[in-house]
């Protein structure tokens, strides 16, 4: 029997340094994330902790923050988007693009009325001076 073999010693290595990093989260009252942050950021708090406490904190973050899951988004249903596409549906191929180029022509008459409108005010500020 004798030693355990490398990978089972690695085990209780790691395990222990779960329960190490628990431990220090609850006597110190920071989670791990705290640390690792406070760390990081040059948290004078955490300036004095040991290396090996850190990498306890390491091991027993996963234990202690839940990884978030990816959480399914349904958008909630617009009546009236619905009842336009059916509409848009019925339309035969060539109604559609008669609609499409009312909205081009709206598009571009509107356009136009913006560049008319500001060169309007950049005349009235060319005259005010």
């Amino acid at each position: 029997m004798g030693q355990p073999r490398k990978a089972e010693r690695r085990t209780v290595e790691v395990t222990q340094s779960v329960q190490n990093g628990i431990a220090l989260a609850k006597r110190h009252r920071f989670t791990p994330l705290d640390v690792l942050l406070g760390i990081g950021n040059k948290d004078p708090r955490f300036a004095d902790w040991e290396p090996h406490e850190v990498n306890c904190m390491i091991a027993a973050a996963p234990f202690v923050h839940p990884k978030l899951a990816a959480v399914a988004f349904q958008e909630q249903p617009n009546e009236a988007a619905e009842k336009r596409r059916d509409l848009l549906g019925k339309l035969s191929y060539h109604q559609r693009q008669e609609i499409l180029r009312i909205l081009a022509a709206a598009e571009a008459s509107d356009a136009q009325q913006i560049e008319g409108a500001a060169e309007a005010v950049m005349d009235d500020a060319e005259k005010q001076r």
